[in-house]
């Protein structure tokens, strides 16, 4: 099965004008009104997928927006939740956030003199 091109449909358009005005010009068990038929569909369904396209990006838009507002409200959680039960408490943890004494303390380099 051959993927939409918009190049060749183009082309597509330009054989069933060309062979509904050409009536010499035959292909056995079809005529020029099946080719003409394909491309007002192909058309219709191209609309369609610019209309699915269209909602597609408002509720990208909308899930964007809602993402945003979700990750805000859990970082003010998680910051109240430093504030009202301290750095170092377990409960951290369910957060995902180390308590203060379980992280990893940085390591300075010797100097070398």
């Amino acid at each position: 099965m051959a993927n939409f091109n918009a190049r060749e449909f183009a082309d597509i358009k330009k054989t069933a004008a060309f062979w509904s005005d050409q009536s010499d010009v035959t292909v056995k068990g079809k005529k020029p009104a099946d080719l003409e038929a394909q491309v007002d569909a192909i058309e219709e369904l191209n609309q369609d997928i610019d209309k699915l396209d269209t909602e597609r990006k408002q509720l990208d838009g909308r899930r964007d927006r809602a993402f945003t507002d979700a990750r805000d409200l859990k970082d003010r959680v998680r910051k109240a939740a430093v504030a009202t039960l301290g750095s170092d408490a377990p409960e951290l943890r369910k957060l995902g956030l180390k308590p203060r004494s379980e992280r990893k303390r940085p390591v300075r380099k010797p100097r070398h003199g």
